[in-house]
């Protein structure tokens, strides 16, 4: 799934990106590389983003390079 998220994101298919990252994140809510697609899809809402943040921080508390 996360080549798959890369080649999308490559793509500019956000849609996509986004259905795909929430599939994926149902399937496995560790799945970290998923939680980065939603946070750094242009499409996703605010509120998403903060909850992938969340994520984020809690699965690797000591990588702020990712939230850039």
């Amino acid at each position: 799934i996360d080549n798959a998220l890369f080649i999308l994101r490559n793509s500019k298919l956000d849609a996509r990106v986004s259905e795909l990252a929430r599939f994926a994140t149902n399937r496995n809510s560790r799945d970290f590389l998923a939680w980065v697609a939603i946070y750094k899809n242009p499409i996703s809402t605010p509120q998403d983003k903060a909850i992938a943040r969340e994520k984020i921080k809690e699965l690797d508390p000591f990588n702020s390079d990712v939230l850039k």
